[in-house]
This record gives C-alpha cells, sequence and structure tokens, in this order.
C-alpha cells in the first residue's frame, strides 16, 4: 500500500440529465452525447421515444423491454463492445422502478423470504450496484437521463396573478445516485438546464438554455486535459451473485445496535467493561463494521440468557446467616416489589440489586455489604421500595450513588 502524487488524466463522461416529463431531457441527452461522439448507442426504455428525434440526430438505438438491472449492464456492454464512443440511458429510472426494476425485484424476492422485504434487498442492492458499476468501468463517455419526481408550486407574475407550476424534485433512482456522476444537469419545463453538481469547474453552476453543444464543447475540454489514461487491462465486469446463490450477510444498522446496546443495559451492563466482555464472547476482536444480522441473534440470545439468570431466585451463601427475621414469603414479596418499582422508575435490575446492598451496608454501619438483596430486611426493602415510588430517589440518583461505590479501575 503506497501513496502517490495525484495527477489529472484523460477521462469519459460521466452524466446525468434529471427533469420532469415535457423538460427536453431524452433531447438534450441526444444533443449533448453526438456533439462529443462520433458514432452514439441509445439505450431506450420509452417506448420508441429517442427515435422520434432520428431526423435531427444520427445514433443506433437498441430498445429495452425488461428492466432487470442485468440487461442495462449487457447493453452498456454491448455499446462499448461494439466500437460506440458514447451511450445514451433514456431512462435509468425504470432500472429502479419498471418492469423487473429493482423496486419489483424486491417485491418478488420478499414473497420468498416471509414477506421481509428488508432482507429482500440483500438480494437486490448487489444488482443495483452492478448497474452503477457498469456505469463507471464503460470505456466510452455515458449520458443517463433520470426522471423526477412531481410537484408544483404556486408562482406570481408581474401583474400578480397567480399560478401553479410543474416542478421536478429528486430524481426517480436510489437515492444519492447523482454522486455516482461528474455532470448533473438539471431541466425545468422552459427547457433550461441547470448543473447542479459539477466535478468541471467549467460548468460548474451554470445555467444554459436549451443545452447542446455549449455543455458539450466545456465538457470535452475538460475530459480531454491531463495525461493520457494509462494502458491497463479493462477491469472485471461486475457480476451479481444469481438468485439461487446464498445472499451476502445482512449488516446491522444503526438503529439496531443502539437498541442492542440499550437492551443491555437493562440486565446489568452498564460498564464498557462488561459490554466488551459481552461483546468479545460472541464476536472475538471482529469491529463493530463487520456485524452481521446472525451475530445480532447471537448477542441477543447471550443478553436473553443473562436475564434467565437474573429470574433465578438468589440463595444465602450457607455460612452466611440471614438478618431477616419475617417468613420467606413475606421477603420474597418484598423483593418483588422493590425491583417491580424499580423497573417502572427506569432503574435495572442489577443496578437495583448493588444500590440495595450498599443503602444497607451503609445505614447498618456494616463493614461490607452484603452478598445478596436475601441478607437485606424486609423492612428495609420496603422503605427503599417508598422512597422510589414516591420520588426521593430516582434512577439518576440510584446511578449516581452505585457509581459512587464502585472502586474505580487501577
Amino acid at each position: 500500500m503506497q501513496f502517490t502524487k495525484a495527477e489529472k488524466q484523460q477521462a469519459k463522461a460521466r452524466v446525468a440529465i434529471t427533469g420532469p416529463a415535457g423538460a427536453g431531457k431524452t433531447y438534450t441527452a441526444l444533443s449533448v452525447a453526438t456533439s462529443m461522439c462520433s458514432k452514439v448507442a441509445v439505450i431506450d426504455t420509452e417506448h420508441g421515444s429517442a427515435s422520434k428525434y432520428a431526423d435531427e440526430f444520427s445514433f443506433d438505438v437498441l430498445e429495452l423491454q425488461d428492466f432487470h438491472p442485468n440487461n442495462y449492464v449487457e447493453a452498456i456492454k454491448a455499446a462499448q463492445d461494439a466500437g460506440y464512443d458514447g451511450v445514451v440511458i433514456d431512462s435509468a429510472s425504470h432500472e429502479w422502478f419498471g418492469k423487473n426494476g429493482c423496486l419489483e425485484l424486491v417485491d418478488v424476492y420478499a414473497k420468498r423470504k416471509g414477506g421481509n422485504s428488508y432482507a429482500a434487498w440483500a438480494d437486490v442492492t448487489p444488482l443495483h450496484t452492478g448497474f452503477i458499476e457498469s456505469i463507471h468501468q464503460a470505456r466510452i463517455h455515458v449520458f443517463a437521463t433520470f426522471r423526477s419526481k412531481m410537484d408544483y408550486v404556486q408562482s406570481e407574475d408581474r401583474n400578480g396573478k397567480k399560478s401553479y407550476q410543474k416542478v421536478g424534485m429528486a430524481p426517480v433512482t436510489r437515492d444519492g445516485a447523482e454522486y455516482e456522476f461528474d455532470v448533473v444537469l438539471d431541466m425545468d419545463l422552459e427547457h433550461t438546464g441547470m448543473v447542479s453538481k459539477s466535478r468541471c469547474r467549467a460548468l460548474a453552476d451554470k445555467v444554459f438554455r436549451n443545452p447542446g453543444a455549449d455543455v458539450a464543447q466545456q465538457l470535452l475540454s475538460w475530459l480531454n486535459s491531463g495525461a493520457p489514461a494509462p494502458a491497463v487491462a479493462p477491469p472485471p465486469a461486475f457480476t451479481a451473485p444469481a438468485a439461487n446463490q446464498p445472499a451476502a450477510p445482512l449488516p446491522v444498522t444503526d438503529d439496531e445496535y443502539t437498541a442492542l446496546t440499550l437492551a443491555s443495559k437493562t440486565v446489568g451492563i452498564t460498564t464498557r467493561e462488561a459490554w466488551l466482555e459481552l461483546w468479545h464472547s460472541v464476536m472475538g476482536n471482529r469491529p463493530r463494521a463487520t456485524m452481521t444480522q446472525d451475530d445480532l441473534k447471537h448477542l441477543e440470545a447471550a443478553l436473553q440468557r443473562r436475564a434467565d439468570e437474573q429470574m433465578q431466585p438468589e440463595t444465602t451463601p450457607p455460612d452466611v446467616p440471614s438478618v431477616d427475621a419475617e417468613t420467606p414469603g413475606e421477603q420474597q414479596k418484598a423483593r418483588a416489589a422493590f425491583f417491580a418499582t424499580c423497573n417502572e422508575n427506569g432503574v435495572d435490575s442489577e443496578l437495583a440489586k448493588e444500590w440495595l446492598r450498599n443503602k444497607w451496608a451503609d445505614d447498618a454501619k456494616l463493614p461490607a455489604p452484603p452478598e445478596t438483596t436475601k441478607e437485606v430486611p424486609v423492612k428495609y426493602i420496603k422503605e427503599m421500595t417508598r422512597q422510589l415510588k414516591s420520588g426521593k430517589d430516582t434512577a439518576q440518583s440510584v446511578a449516581v450513588y452505585v457509581d459512587s461505590k464502585r472502586v474505580p479501575a487501577a
């Protein structure tokens, strides 16, 4: 692993053109592509709409009827292998929502997984990633159009007359797709294109009326500047896993991880040392980033075992006589009421046990706290229960008190 001096190299275009219906996405893509490239291929998913401009632009067309991500991958590769130097994808949105697109595939895989659409994304995400990777790896210019989600905004002219205008919002595709392109051109219904993202500084934040050759010229100049790209073997094509192959392990979300750590506190894991002990028992030395749903289940099972153990009645060591003169039934009832009150007030059971034993030791002037709560007198347990119910003691005051009694690490 070694760093080298950065150097700008010649590259191929990665352009996204977004907008609502009627904004001129197809026309703009053809205009820019044919101005930059000598031989253009068009992947048409819009029922032949691109061919309506065949009298103005020269290009070859492939009309897709099935919008499975892998079909896009194969079409881009076919354009490259056939010697085209530019390909227009019109529209890339169908890869997301069209027939056999990602959203439909999620429904299909979810049915195989008992209706679990979340788990279905483990099969679909690699397919979408393969589509994006095919754009990155293409050794030709790529121009992709995206439909925009529609909305209406109220506008007012100089005379105060109000009207509603249709505008495009976010592109219809997976969130963040715009980050995959060097230039993003947002079209409106006036056929005006605003560059909302550009790595080419000459185009950044520019606005073009009927964009075409003007955009192509500046973009091509930027792409051709720099050292020639090294002649290296093309990277292997991204291959998504087949549907019958085992799905990749599902990662654990931040929300699920947070819920796990909160659950751990309810069974007495309140220190970093205790948490790390539990973590290493399941994960070994693996970091959080490698945690999968299977790991989550194992950790949850470990917490459940700990909770079950806490439900077992405590036993008094045989060599320590009980200081409680009441009957075992009275003490069990008092302890049950105490822990129920602790739970209602947000005090976890292990912290409550430690608090009760230490408080009794302090008040009774004992040299050390008893080993179990069964050694605490029933009357004292009832008094501590009343203090919690009255608000005299709270989850925060309990935690502060227990922390003050713990011996700091060396």
